[in-house]
């Protein structure tokens, strides 16, 4: 890999810490050079001190740096990469699937050069040790119009003497994402909002389902800052709306905001849940972290909302039932 990564002009480091990939990402920033760093979910705290102290404000040139920052709420329950990152002010970009964890690194620092801040790039635990077949693309365009299209796909954003915002340069990558969404005036009874892998567990489960375009959704690829616009449009098309995250309460404590602005200005706002689902008549459902990124999970959670779109549905007949063995297994604390 080392070999490789040389010959295309890559420089790969190993650090005893995250504190010391951040400052090597920052420093060779300051050469011009861009710049990935890894940081572990564990370590968290102290390489955000390490750019809140020194990478925040400071100008790179042409040198930029993107943060991959691990997401496992098992193991580090208190420290929220979302809720850091947004903390000091960084563009977040939270990919669903590898091949959008490539793509996602690449728009980083597309936002980086318009922006010129350090972007964050969010990646949930799961999908770090998930698998995937990549597509190949050739390194040669043979004709004219395919090289017109490369280009069009990989330029970059127009240097000029300010700097771009983060969410214009989302809206023209279209990194925000509507699926089914109701006509102005419609009303459907429920809309979800998902970001990172949560966005594949609920496209899988509505596919599995035979719902896939009849349940609006907001796919975030970049949680912060938050697009109001696209929130409110849907917001105000939909009477419920459940916020899909893998730790519940961060991502919506920033969407209950727009709500209430939006609500103050005179729209008529959906009810927005993220823990704690409406009753299915016997028990009250409740999220807990990883439950939105895992399919089989989130069904059970929201068969019942599901049902009420489709009737006939029968969510949990097609749900294999818990063997009783298994939920007596005492799981250790991770």
């Amino acid at each position: 890999a080392f070999e490789v990564a040389e010959r295309h002009g890559l420089s790969l480091h190993t650090c005893v810490d995250a504190t010391r990939a951040v400052e090597l990402a920052l420093r060779a920033a300051a050469q011009g050079k861009r710049a990935v760093a890894f940081v572990p979910n564990d370590q968290l705290h102290a390489a955000m001190n390490v750019l809140a102290r020194d990478g925040v404000e400071r100008a790179f040139g042409e040198g930029r740096v993107v943060i991959v920052l691990e997401d496992n709420p098992y193991l580090s329950s208190a420290a929220c990469p979302l809720q850091s990152a947004s903390q000091l002010d960084l563009p977040c970009l939270a990919p669903s699937t590898v091949a959008g964890l490539r793509i996602g690194i690449q728009d980083a620092f597309r936002v980086a050069q318009a922006s010129e801040r350090v972007v964050a790039v969010i990646a949930h635990v799961g999908l770090l040790r998930s698998m995937d077949t990549l597509e190949m693309e050739p390194n040669r365009v043979l004709d004219r119009v395919d090289a017109a299209l490369e280009l069009r796909r990989n330029r970059r954003p127009t240097r000029g003497a300010e700097r771009e915002e983060a969410l214009a340069i989302a809206r023209r990558l279209e990194l925000n994402q509507f699926s089914a969404m109701p006509s102005p005036g419609e009303m459907e009874p429920w809309g979800m909002i998902a970001m990172g892998s949560c966005v594949m567990a609920i496209r899988h489960l509505l596919e599995e389902l035979g719902l896939s375009g009849r349940v609006p959704l907001l796919a975030l690829s970049m949680p912060h800052p938050l697009d109001s616009a696209s929130l409110v449009r849907l917001l105000s098309r939909c009477a419920n709306v459940v916020v899909l995250e893998p730790r519940p309460g961060v991502l919506a404590r920033e969407v209950l905001q727009v709500a209430e602005q939006a609500r103050r200005g005179g729209e008529k706002i959906a009810a927005i849940w993220w823990d704690r689902l409406p009753s299915d008549g016997a028990f009250e459902p409740v999220l807990e972290m990883n439950d939105a990124t895992r399919p089989s999970i989130l069904a059970r959670k929201i068969a019942h909302l599901l049902s009420r779109i489709r009737p006939s549905l029968m969510v949990q007949e097609r749900l294999l039932d818990v063997v009783e063995q298994t939920e007596r297994i005492q799981v250790p604390d991770r």
